[in-house]
């Protein structure tokens, strides 16, 4: 199993599987800019400023849950972009975080360009938004928003 380097916003090395690695767009982007003669990948790791190692450890965490799923035709993104569906496993994972954490993750897949994710991540917002409407005073509190003076 051939693996990829990543260096993080804090300058901390993370290894992942390179076939994972390749759903990211910016990575898959930097590899061909940075590829070989040989088109072998640089042995130097891969600088990402913009992720945090947490969030980009939950960025991979994420990839290895779906590194199976089939790719979406743009009839079924269409489709499923208003339902609000999550699976359990997704589900479970994101609430491990805190909500300025799953704020840091959809940046980092943003940043990354891994689309299927940034779908999921917002779902999983508007949902926490559904389910937190019962006042602006509550999605506040939820979302740790300060109140003005």
């Amino acid at each position: 199993m051939e693996t990829i380097e990543l260096v993080t916003a804090e300058g901390r090395t993370v290894r992942v599987e390179k076939e994972l690695a390749l759903k990211s767009g910016t990575i898959r982007h930097l590899l061909e800019t940075l590829a070989q003669e040989d088109g072998s990948i640089p042995s130097e790791p891969l600088p990402l400023p913009n992720c945090a190692e947490k969030h980009l450890r939950a960025v991979i965490a994420w990839l290895e849950r779906h590194r199976d799923d089939v790719p979406q035709t743009q009839e079924d993104i269409a489709r499923q972009r208003f339902d609000l569906a999550i699976p359990d496993d997704d589900r479970k994972a994101f609430q491990a975080f805190h909500i300025d954490d799953i704020a840091n993750i959809l940046t980092a897949a943003n940043y990354l360009d891994i689309q299927s994710l940034i779908d999921m991540l917002v779902k999983y917002v508007a949902k926490f938004i559904d389910d937190n409407n019962s006042s602006p005073q509550t999605l506040a509190k939820a979302l740790n928003i300060k109140p003005r003076n």
